[in-house]
């Protein structure tokens, strides 16, 4: 009897484990990506908003960028992945032309190396405009793509 509970348990846990993962694979869902390729000239830090406004967010590249070399890498670790992906949400919510900014998935996208991913809700000139972040994890993070809600 013992033994039938407990497989019965394993098999709860495997499913409430596969669960978690699919979901999480679900929020970094196949959506259109654009990728981008940083020629961006050199910025003035006052100009984010504005480049945000005008819904030219490829000149936001290097603004994002600079801000994630400026993060601690002590050491490789998820946790400290999530902390810098927060650090970076929090950074953008400091932004008047931000509305929010969440993490959808922590390198939840399997590539080499693993991507995570952060919907921000900016404001422009036509209002409210979704826009996806992807970020390498790599040390430092990068962004690597914007792609947009449609």
């Amino acid at each position: 009897m013992f033994n039938l509970l407990d497989q019965f348990a394993r098999v709860l846990k495997l499913a409430a484990i596969s669960i978690i993962v699919l979901s999480g694979l679900a929020a970094c869902g196949d959506r259109d990506i654009i990728i981008s390729d940083g020629d961006g000239d050199e910025l003035q830090s006052d100009n984010f908003c504005q480049y945000v406004s005008e819904e030219n967010f490829e000149l936001t590249r290097e603004y994002i960028n600079d801000f994630l070399k400026e993060l601690d890498y002590p050491s490789v670790s998820f946790s400290n992945d999530s902390l810098n992906l927060a650090k970076l949400c929090d950074w953008l919510k400091e932004k008047d032309c931000v509305l929010d900014a969440e993490i959808l998935c922590v390198s939840g996208i399997y590539t080499l190396p693993a991507k995570s991913e952060l919907l921000i809700t900016f404001l422009t000139k036509s209002g409210e405009k979704q826009v996806g972040l992807c970020i390498f994890m790599s040390e430092p993070l990068v962004l690597s793509a914007f792609h947009f809600e449609e």
